[in-house]
């Protein structure tokens, strides 16, 4: 069955069980990308404040992910759906449907930014980021900062068992593999990886399952538990922009984003608009 049919036949029907189930709760979801739910998590507890609300829940398809596992502190409680609910409910909200249903049902709040907007006004745009446009789903002041990663949920013990492939603070993690912006060439991040251990740097490269390390770097595969703390440690990314680079941003690792000159959502989705600390 198509999407935008599935998403009207059924899309309102998960939403109200989803109301009805929670009473006294605002909702909060969007797409279950790494980075979307790093935006969303990241502002929620302002979100929370500036509207004096009492009780929020995060609706995800994975209790028990990387993502609520480092900002579950942030809300009040986590509800789950089926992923094929999930995303049903997405479409519904992009709908015009959608849009009238959210008008009078604000318990239930999807901060996907294309829920609102086309995606050709987010093309080249450089007047504004993503995350201003979450702060405005949020109606919080553009001046509000992230939370950051949940501390205490952090255990620097779980990537002791990196300690023989890298060198604190002087290594650098390449993450080559991205679902939002592909094209880079290989032999870019071979040439980088040479240059960077020319000057001295550990390299290291992110894979997952089958894939394979950047020429002449040694290969790391890490849980995104792990993630953090091993970013830190190392002390350096340079990578594919993703969601994955969102995330690292939450840290202080110095960060290098990496475009193709054709990805039309470079000025939009710039990892400087974190403005948290260091980037390249």
């Amino acid at each position: 069955m198509n999407w935008t049919i599935r998403a009207i036949l059924f899309g309102s029907s998960i939403a109200n069980k989803l109301i009805r189930q929670n009473p006294g709760s605002i909702i909060v979801f969007t797409h279950q990308t790494i980075g979307d739910q790093v935006i969303t998590l990241s502002f929620v507890q302002e979100y929370k404040k500036t509207h004096n609300i009492d009780r929020v829940l995060y609706l995800t398809s994975n209790r028990k992910s990387a993502l609520v596992h480092c900002f579950g502190n942030q809300v009040d409680g986590i509800i789950t759906l089926p992923y094929k609910d999930l995303h049903t409910l997405l479409h519904f909200y992009k709908s015009d449907f959608g849009q009238i249903y959210r008008k009078s049902h604000p318990e239930l709040l999807c901060t996907f930014e294309t829920a609102y907007i086309r995606n050709d006004i987010l093309q080249k745009q450089k007047n504004f980021d993503y995350l201003d446009i979450e702060k405005a789903v949020f109606r919080i002041s553009p001046a509000s900062k992230p939370c950051g990663i949940n501390s205490t949920a952090i255990d620097d013990n779980c990537i002791a068992k990196f300690n023989e492939k890298i060198v604190p603070g002087n290594t650098v993690v390449i993450n080559p593999y991205a679902n939002s912006c592909k094209g880079i060439p290989a032999a870019f991040f071979e040439k980088a990886a040479m240059k960077l251990m020319s000057f001295g740097f550990t390299v290291v490269t992110s894979i997952h399952g089958k894939q394979e390390p950047v020429k002449g770097t040694q290969g790391l595969a890490f849980t995104m538990i792990e993630a953090v703390p091993l970013f830190e440690k190392c002390g350096y990314i340079v990578g594919a922009r993703s969601g994955f680079l969102d995330l690292a941003a939450q840290g202080t690792a110095v960060i290098a984003s990496v475009d193709t000159p054709g990805y039309l959502y470079a000025d939009f989705y710039r990892i400087e608009a974190w403005n948290t600390h260091k980037y390249l």
